[in-house]
């Protein structure tokens, strides 16, 4: 398996939530994306038993558009990818684009070609990214489709909605660690949770053993 980074990361949440020695991402409410859950380390806050805090997630889409100039396209003969010429455009790879007020590039590349809605495919600089064409680029296309061209972005923005789930998620004291999975096949979301007890030396903290609890909790409360 190869994965290629394309360097378009989007930034997702910030939280200054303390104790947390692990971020549990999951579809939480079963809606078909990812949540968040954070669950609190009792050892450090010296509470009583495991806490949690869910952070959801949704979005928002909004148009942003440049300036009549601030876009114009190359092409290479034969190939229908074009490039798209705009300083810190701030694009990301798979975004939406709508253009308008583009001219023809002088072949192929028409301007009802260009004037209207394009994938973003790749963003190979600051300065440019590339969009595929209907139509392969000829040797006439020369142009870069004129002065007036304004691009319509589609930019998503995300909500997360923090959710404190300690009354909701009840687990025992001394939890150490939890499994987040549909653990019995009825479409919801279940966790298995162990506990751990430690017995010590005598007036030290030097442990001698452990003795570990499994814990299956089905909470069709999450959902």
């Amino acid at each position: 398996m190869s994965a290629q980074d394309n360097g378009d990361f989007q930034a997702l949440l910030s939280s200054s939530l303390k104790f947390t020695n692990d971020w549990i991402i999951l579809d939480l409410d079963l809606d078909n994306d990812f949540d968040l859950l954070a669950p609190i380390d009792c050892v450090q806050e010296s509470c009583t038993s495991k806490m949690f805090s869910a952070y959801q997630k949704s979005s928002y889409d909004t148009d942003v558009a440049t300036s009549a100039g601030d876009i114009t396209f190359t092409a290479a003969e034969g190939s229908a990818i074009l490039t798209v010429n705009q300083t810190a455009h701030g694009a990301k790879f798979s975004q939406l684009v709508t253009y308008s007020g583009a001219e023809g590039l002088g072949g192929n590349i028409t301007a009802e070609i260009l004037n209207g809605q394009f994938t973003i495919t790749s963003t190979p600089s600051d300065d440019t990214y590339t969009i595929e064409s209907s139509a392969a680029a000829s040797a006439d296309d020369l142009g870069n489709g004129g002065a007036v061209v304004v691009g319509t972005y589609v930019v998503t923005s995300y909500i997360w909605t923090e959710e404190d789930l300690t009354s909701t998620v009840n687990f025992p004291d001394k939890t150490i660690n939890t499994l987040w999975l549909d653990s019995n096949g009825d479409n919801d979301i279940d966790a298995i949770s162990v506990t751990e007890s430690r017995s010590r030396v005598a007036g030290t903290d030097i442990p001698v053993s452990s003795t570990y609890k499994f814990y299956h909790h089905k909470n069709d409360s999450l959902r």
